[in-house]
């Protein structure tokens, strides 16, 4: 099983009895295997695949592990016995996808035609959009979110119905991808 589906009881199990897990773990960019050692305290599952959410004792941070990635993965007999509170909601509060980190939300402002509109209203990127202003051919909408990957990645994918007003670096990501779209189908 190629997708980590089948380390899921392990994790659970570590995640119930608050127990150290160490494993390998293969970067996506590099393709080169790092051990780690972290506390699993959620798993998520995000466009078909799962992501261990975690801490990581020796970085004192939370951090975000796809399972297709890990390999060699031990439970170890070992406890995390500091008071450890994980607030999943919260966390994920501001984001889109599996990216959360500590970066304060911004105001994402675009417009959309009106079919895209209409899927916007009945299936909302985020739990932060509001409907602004409906026009003769577009609506305007605002989301309060991290930008992220999956946020460039979902925008991209209204192609023409969609334009990002703001904030301007979002604005100018959408565009530079746009350009080297156009200069690959150039």
């Amino acid at each position: 099983d190629t997708s980590g589906s089948d380390m899921l009881p392990e994790f659970l199990k570590a995640i119930k009895d608050k127990l150290i897990v160490e494993f390998l773990y293969t970067n996506f960019a590099t393709g080169k295997k790092k051990a780690r050692e972290v506390l699993p305290l959620l798993l998520k599952e995000y466009s078909n695949r799962w992501y261990l959410i975690c801490f990581n004792p020796s970085k004192e941070k939370i951090m975000t592990f796809g399972l297709d990635r890990i390999s060699e993965l031990k439970l170890t007999e070992r406890h995390f016995l500091d008071k450890f509170d994980f607030d999943a909601d919260n966390y994920f509060k501001h984001s889109m996808g599996i990216t959360a980190n500590d970066e304060q939300p911004v105001e994402v402002v675009f417009k959309v035609d009106k079919v895209g509109s209409k899927y916007l209203q009945s299936q909302p990127l985020h739990s932060s959009q509001k409907l602004m202003k409906e026009g003769r051919n577009r609506d305007s909408f605002q989301l309060n979110v991290i930008l992220s990957e999956e946020l460039k990645r979902t925008i991209l994918s209204y192609g023409s119905q969609i334009e990002v007003l703001k904030p301007k670096r979002l604005r100018q990501t959408i565009q530079n991808t746009i350009s080297e779209m156009v200069e690959n189908y150039g």
